[in-house]
């Protein structure tokens, strides 16, 4: 029972410990999403100046589509994880 805890433990360990490597700490996404707001409104507010068409702006919707599978993953991941667990305790 002892040994079964101790791998449940380690597993756990190095989950979090992958998740934490995972992290993007460069810069953060919504300061990144700013600025491109921020760039494109002055770019549309200029008097007698065209938006160029060579700027990327950004995709209705990418954001929330890539929130929404991130936590699928998550969800998914922890579902299994708990199952392994329960799994591991009933035995």
């Amino acid at each position: 029972m002892i040994k079964k805890i101790f791998f449940v433990f380690i597993f756990a360990f190095f989950l979090l410990f992958g998740v934490m490597i995972a992290q993007d700490n460069s810069t953060p996404k919504a300061e990144d999403i700013q600025n491109q707001i921020d760039r494109f409104e002055n770019e549309i507010t200029t008097p007698n100046k065209t938006p160029s068409n060579d700027a990327q702006w950004i995709e209705p919707n990418i954001t929330n589509q890539v929130a929404k599978k991130g936590e699928q993953m998550v969800h998914s991941v922890l579902k299994r994880f708990l199952e392994k667990v329960k799994g591991l305790l009933e035995s």
